[in-house]
């Protein structure tokens, strides 16, 4: 028989499409203490510090920052150093954002090494 270990965590509704990843953070900050209250202008105010770009959200280097930075221990488990495919930003936007993107995701990761994130990476498995 395995264990469960179940959580009173609090429960913050997104208020747009785009804030999915802040909206978690919100409600684990809350869990763990670290902030007052989530709300609306708390959700923004993390969605400026990970957000890469607007439509394509948080990168998994750049939405552990905001938990870095206010004293949570964070594992960061991907497949790869970009998680947000440059072809996707090209496509999207071009290629000199590409060029920017490129740069600001090596930062984020960089940044979220210094600050202590475990980062692991695993490889996929591969169905025939």
């Amino acid at each position: 028989m395995s264990s469960i270990l179940k959580l009173d965590a609090p429960h913050y509704k997104q208020s747009t499409d785009y804030t999915c990843g802040p909206a978690c953070a919100l409600m684990v900050l809350k869990l763990f203490s670290k902030i007052s209250e989530m709300n609306r202008r708390t959700e923004f105010e993390i969605w400026r510090e990970c957000n890469m770009m607007g439509f394509l959200g948080a990168d998994a280097f750049g939405l552990p920052l905001t938990l870095l930075s206010r004293g949570l221990a964070v594992k960061i488990m991907t497949e790869r150093k970009e998680t947000i495919t440059m072809e996707r930003i090209t496509h999207k936007c071009g290629d000199e954002t590409s060029r920017i993107v490129r740069y600001e995701l090596q930062f984020s990761y960089d940044k979220a090494k210094v600050l202590g994130a475990d980062i692991v990476f695993f490889l996929k498995h591969l169905q025939n």
